[in-house]
C-alpha cells in the first residue's frame, strides 16, 4: 500500500513519455548519407511509418559526376572528390543518380540505431543494393526511391515548372524526374524559349528569400529572379551553359 502515493507520479511519467512519443513519431524523419572507399550508403528512417531504407551503392558499380566527371566506379568517388577538393559535389551526385538528398552525411549510417534505440525492434528494415544506375535503369530506381525515401512533406505548398531553354534533349524531364524523387510537386515540364544570356540557369520565385533549402542545393549555380507569382510557385529555366557545366551529353549512358 505504502508504495500507491506513487502512482500519480508513475501515471505523469508514463504520459509525458506517450505525448513525447507521439509527437517525435509525428515529425521524426531523416535521411543520412555515407561516402567511404567501399561506396555509398544511405538510410531513411521514418518513425511515422514505423519504417527504415538502406541502400547500397558499391564496389564497381558506375555512378555519374556532374561537372565534367562523366561516369566513375563508386568506390573510387571519394578519392576523386578529395583529389579534385570538390567533396561538397557528393550531394550532387546522390540527386542525379537517384533523386535523393539527405540530411547529413555521417560515417557510420546506422547510428540511427541509437537515436531511436527504444523503437528499433519496431521498425520494419529493408536494404537493396543498387548495381545498375544506367539510363536504362532509372525508371526501377524511380519506383524504388519514391516508395522508400522521398519525403513530400518537406515541400508542401510548392508548385514547381521546369523549363528546357537548351539544345540537349530530355534535360528538363531529368530534371523533373529528380524533383519528383525527392517529393517536390512538378506540375510543368516543356520546352521554352528564354534568352538566359551567360546564366547556366534562371529561377524565377516570387521571394527568393523562401527557396527551400533542399531545393537550393541542387541549384545553386542558378540566378534568382523576383517575379510576380503566387506565393509557392517557382519556376527554372535551364540553359545551354548548364548542360554543357554539368556535362549532360555523358548522362544517357
Amino acid at each position: 500500500m505504502k508504495y500507491l502515493k506513487f502512482l500519480p507520479l508513475i501515471g505523469l511519467l508514463v504520459g509525458m513519455y506517450l505525448v513525447w512519443n507521439q509527437k517525435l513519431s509525428q515529425k521524426g524523419d531523416w535521411i543520412v548519407a555515407s561516402l567511404n572507399d567501399q561506396g555509398i550508403e544511405i538510410v531513411s528512417v521514418s518513425l511515422e511509418k514505423k519504417f527504415v531504407s538502406k541502400l547500397v551503392i558499391k564496389g564497381e558499380t558506375k555512378v555519374w559526376v556532374p561537372g565534367g566527371y562523366g561516369w566513375y566506379s563508386v568506390d573510387k568517388i571519394k578519392a576523386l572528390l578529395e583529389q579534385e577538393k570538390k567533396i561538397n559535389l557528393k550531394d550532387k551526385i546522390l540527386w542525379f543518380n537517384l533523386g535523393i538528398l539527405p540530411d547529413n552525411w555521417v560515417n557510420n549510417v546506422e547510428d540511427w540505431r541509437k537515436k531511436i534505440w527504444w523503437q528499433e525492434n519496431r521498425m520494419v528494415k529493408i536494404e537493396e543494393e543498387i548495381t545498375d544506375l544506367s539510363a536504362g535503369n532509372r525508371g526501377t530506381i524511380g519506383e524504388l526511391v519514391m516508395r522508400d525515401m522521398s519525403r513530400s512533406h518537406k515541400f508542401e505548398g510548392i508548385k514547381m515548372s521546369i523549363y528546357n531553354t537548351s539544345n540537349s534533349s530530355g534535360l528538363a524531364s531529368i530534371i523533373a524526374n529528380n524533383m519528383e524523387r525527392l517529393g517536390v510537386l512538378v506540375v510543368d515540364v516543356a520546352n521554352k524559349k528564354e534568352d538566359l544570356g551567360d546564366k547556366n540557369c534562371l529561377i524565377k520565385i516570387k521571394n527568393k528569400n523562401n527557396l527551400n533549402n533542399l531545393i537550393k542545393k541542387v541549384v545553386d549555380e542558378c540566378v534568382m529572379e523576383e517575379v510576380n507569382l503566387k506565393e509557392g510557385e517557382i519556376e527554372i529555366y535551364f540553359g545551354d551553359k548548364y548542360a554543357e557545366m554539368i556535362n549532360y551529353q555523358s548522362y544517357n549512358y
